[in-house]
């Protein structure tokens, strides 16, 4: 990710019951590493909102419980390596998905202490992969829905496979 003179390149990646984060300036220049049991956690809820791009994840024969909020929204219950996670989706008068909405642990204040935060994704765009629709086009960051909201990642998804 970047622009001009910046450029970030890195992983977050959750396998196996940890989390890790490695991102570089130019891909040379170390900025941001961390692993531990916050990483984990956090991690963890990033592969909470990630649902949405593997809707099969989401069944009830997979362990999902839903629960209608209100006439457009429903959350999703999920047990993942021991955690609950509930996951809150909006979606339009069509049935295409809006919002996506986790408390996720996370540093959010950098303040070196982590609590529950809630993260989301704006879905702007879908497409239909082998019979799955998914968000293709998609924003995410901290503090969803509220003023100090940051977008930090924008995805296009152009292709998926479901084996």
């Amino acid at each position: 990710m970047g622009s001009g003179l910046a450029w970030i390149e890195g992983a977050d990646h959750y396998a196996d019951g940890r989390g890790m984060m490695n991102f570089r300036l130019w891909g040379l220049l170390p900025i941001a590493r961390a692993q531990g049991p916050d990483i984990d956690m956090s991690a963890l809820g990033r592969l909470a909102i990630e649902a949405v791009w593997v809707p099969s994840c989401l069944l009830p024969q997979r362990g999902a419980r839903w629960e209608a909020v209100d006439d457009q929204s429903a959350k999703v219950i999920r047990v993942m390596n021991g955690e609950e996670f509930q996951l809150t989706l909006s979606f339009d008068a069509e049935g295409r998905l809006l919002h996506a909405v986790v408390p996720r642990w996370g540093d959010a204040r950098e303040k070196g202490t982590f609590e529950f935060v809630p993260f989301g994704s704006q879905s702007h765009a879908e497409c239909n992969f082998a019979g799955h629709t998914i968000p293709s086009s998609l924003g995410a960051g901290w503090w969803f829905g509220e003023d100090r909201y940051f977008e930090f990642f924008r995805a296009t998804i152009e292709s998926a496979r479901f084996d």
